[in-house]
């Protein structure tokens, strides 16, 4: 059975709004226009999509699990 750490959640949960306040602060200061915004964040989870999988096909199968 897989252990699971109970901060990795709210450390993650803590990134992704961290990150989102940073992005909105820039492109109010910035003052982008709401298209370029929304690329933005399909760009972004596309690169985020890819570098999960790309990061998943690397690990190695847990010798215990069935």
């Amino acid at each position: 059975m897989a252990r699971h750490r109970s901060g990795n959640g709210v450390m993650l949960a803590g990134l992704i709004l961290t990150l989102v306040g940073l992005s909105v602060a820039i492109i109010q200061t910035l003052d982008v226009p709401r298209y370029w915004t929304t690329l933005g964040v399909g760009v972004a989870l596309l690169v985020g999509g890819f570098m999960r999988a790309v990061a998943g096909g690397r690990r190695e199968p847990d010798a215990g699990a069935s």
